[in-house]
């Protein structure tokens, strides 16, 4: 291993960053979850002030989700900029994950 690669380690033992990694983990997650429930409740492509974006793990996981093809941009109406809507395959992850009981956590 290379020096970087033993600090990284040591920092990865951290309380701080242990839960940062959790959350870059879990974001996208949620936020697909949020993005998927607003689009089945009204059929309409969810405009950005619709959901939460807490931040620079917010922003990571927006673009995150856009570049797997999960979620797909549109330009909003006069209240929004952009509205997000779940592709086909979001929509199949998105399941998979209530499958599996995640957002009853």
């Amino acid at each position: 291993m290379s020096a970087i690669d033993d600090f990284a380690a040591l920092v990865e033992t951290t309380d701080v960053v242990r839960q940062l990694l959790k959350n870059m983990r879990e974001a996208p997650a949620r936020l697909l979850g949020d993005i998927c429930q607003e689009y089945r409740a009204t059929g309409q492509p969810v405009p950005e002030h619709r959901i939460n974006l807490p931040g620079y793990i917010g922003e990571a996981a927006l673009k995150a989700l856009q570049a797997l093809g999960l979620i797909k941009r549109k330009h909003g109406d006069w209240l929004s900029l952009f509205s997000y809507e779940p592709t086909t395959a979001g929509l199949e992850q998105y399941e998979k994950l209530v499958a599996d009981g995640y957002y009853k956590k």
